[in-house]
């Protein structure tokens, strides 16, 4: 293949992506445009750095909250 610099360039960010150490959904996004970080806590990276996106947690916030309304009526 020939090289061309916009052909380092692209190898550059698919070696940085598979090197990354953040949330890969937050790492795409960014690189399309993207400036969220919040993690997607579904790629490989978030599940075995244990971080899961706002939206779970709100769930999980709404759930435990109903749950204790539920015990004191």
């Amino acid at each position: 293949l020939p090289f061309f610099p916009s052909n380092a360039r692209r190898l550059q960010a698919v070696v940085e992506f598979a090197r990354a150490t953040e949330c890969r959904s937050a790492a795409l996004r960014r690189y399309f445009g993207d400036d969220d970080p919040t993690p997607c806590g579904r790629c490989d990276l978030c599940r075995t750095q244990g971080a899961m996106a706002p939206v779970v947690l709100n769930v999980r916030s709404v759930a435990a909250a109903t749950a204790v309304a539920g015990d004191g009526g």
